[in-house]
């Protein structure tokens, strides 16, 4: 290892004096931890302006940190490369004088067969690490507190007595108080590479646990029971994405994973099917197809395609149909912007007609778009913002549908990036209309973090937050969030023995405040 060291010092020592030392003076660090009173700090700063010295993703250096072989081994490549090139291109912009070149030339010879040999296992190295790559997840929401109002009323006006179940189509709920806690646990495995240039594979399995009691209010007992159906693990995604040589376009095909903006449209969902995407520069997009819906890898729940039907909690899984579009444009330094649009075809589930005030089954194809801004205002600031509309007409009624606007505003302040000591704050509000958002599509779960909410199905639902996070090292995050929801307008409920035809819910008010944690790695 001296050996190695010693050859690491005199390669560089070459490459610093054939080089201008003005740069290093006038470049701006590239660390955050390197400090111009650093008794390396110039020589830091010339190693990365010059390509040799990547650092960690996180920004830092860590300069302190032993070197591993296999890090010595890639620095030495970068240089030899590097030396290489100059001593075959004398002539070139990089100036070498005639000492250096003897130098060099006398390092070559001594130390040659040393070179050859670590270039050779770096690039084995390098050929294995690229094409499999394993990482894990972690999250857990620690149950915390959960309180819950709800009221609901007769078609007269007088209330139904605690205790009474619910339905108002979607979830099922139960009048009257609680205060409990409900966690959430999830485990994740990523396996993912590149089986060349172009193409590479990504896959993820999944364990998820709820700890204590369900909670019917918000993640649903449908959610709730299909999970438990999953078996051990999940296949949340598996797909080929292959990068075109000569041009900025892809393709996925498999079982993928999308996810755009703030989330109104899209939040994080998975379909079988395919993708065509584009990613230049300063904007990106793609179209897809897929169907979501449908058993997982060890699933007990039976397959069915139901092309008509009432939706009812607890159904067996359907088979949904999706086409999707997104785009992305990077239009200012500061300033994004986007555009969604989602079609959702034949998912069975029950329409409140207001003409005949009772819920009609129906499979019709829903869809709707959203347009995103996102605008960094200082550098620990960024404010972000979707808007929501669905399109088409309410088949009950044949008219255009009503309250079928949503709204999501986030403010991010802080250093979010995963860093040692990084802190930020997320503050936001979600209004959604009684007809705006998708089932499956729409997911309130924090996003761009995985910050599981307790709402998952926002429609008719206001709903702010507030977290604080702390990022303990790259890998780990810990946090605490604070939500309040409720209603926007008095929602229809499902008649039933004890819930008798025309009666509403006006009051389903919820506060939870909750620890959560989460690892990557």
């Amino acid at each position: 290892m001296n050996r190695l060291l010693r050859l690491f010092g005199a390669l560089t020592c070459v490459l610093f004096f054939t080089h201008s030392a003005a740069a290093a003076d006038t470049a701006a660090n590239p660390f955050a931890d390197v400090r111009p009173s650093d008794w390396a700090y110039q020589a830091v700063v010339r190693l990365h302006d010059e390509g040799y010295l990547k650092g960690y993703p996180d920004e830092y250096f860590r300069g302190n940190r032993p070197l591993t072989r296999f890090e010595m081994a890639a620095l030495i490549d970068r240089v030899t490369s590097e030396l290489e090139y100059q001593l075959t291109n004398p002539a070139s912009a990089l100036k070498v004088t005639q000492q250096s070149l003897a130098d060099a030339r006398a390092l070559i010879d001594q130390y040659g067969g040393d070179i050859k040999d670590l270039k050779s296992k770096v690039g084995k190295l390098s050929e294995n690490a690229d094409r499999m790559q394993i990482h894990g997840y972690y999250y857990l929401r620690a149950p915390g507190t959960y309180n819950e109002t709800v009221s609901a009323f007769r078609p007269d006006g007088t209330p139904l007595p605690p205790s009474t179940a619910i339905s108002d189509g979607r979830q099922s709920y139960v009048t009257g108080s609680n205060s409990r806690g409900t966690g959430l646990e999830v485990w994740r495995m990523i396996f993912s590479g590149n089986l060349d240039k172009q193409t590479s594979y990504s896959a993820r399995l999944e364990n998820k646990n709820y700890l204590g009691q369900t909670n019917v209010n918000g993640l649903s007992s449908a959610n709730f029971d299909a999970y438990n159906k999953q078996g051990v693990l999940r296949l949340n995604f598996a797909y080929l994405k292959h990068q075109f040589r000569n041009a900025p376009l892809y393709v996925e095909a498999g079982k993928y994973n999308v996810s755009a903006d703030l989330g109104l449209a899209m939040g994080d969902n998975y379909y079988n099917g395919a993708m065509f995407g584009w990613n230049p520069k300063y904007w990106n997009g793609y179209v897809a197809f897929g169907q979501n819906g449908g058993p997982d890898l060890g699933s007990t729940a039976p397959f069915a395609y139901v092309p008509a039907g009432g939706a009812q909690s607890g159904n067996p899984a359907h088979t949904v149909f999706n086409i999707l579009a997104h785009v992305n444009a990077k239009v200012a330094p500061n300033l994004t912007l986007g555009a969604n649009y989602i079609e959702e075809q034949g998912y069975p589930q029950s329409f409140w007609s207001t003409a005949l005030q009772n819920f009609v089954a129906g499979s019709p194809a829903l869809a709707v778009g959203s347009l995103s801004a996102a605008y960094r205002a200082a550098p620990n600031l960024q404010l972000s913002a979707e808007g929501l509309t669905r399109f088409g007409k309410d088949p009950t009624s044949g008219s255009a549908w009503q309250d079928n606007n949503a709204l999501w505003l986030q403010a991010l302040v802080g250093k979010s990036t995963p860093a040692e000591g990084n802190n930020y704050s997320e503050l936001g509000y979600i209004g959604t209309g009684y007809n705006s958002t998708l089932p499956f599509e729409t997911i309130v779960q924090g996003t761009p973090f995985y910050t599981y909410y307790y709402s998952t199905q926002p429609n008719d639902l206001h709903l702010l937050y507030a977290g604080l996070h702390h990022w303990l090292n790259p890998y780990v995050r810990v946090g605490v969030n604070y939500l309040n929801w409720g209603l926007n307008v008095p929602l229809p409920l499902l008649p039933s023995a004890n819930v008798p035809r025309g009666s509403y819910m006006r009051q389903n008010d919820n506060r939870a405040l909750f620890l959560n944690t989460q690892v990557q790695f």
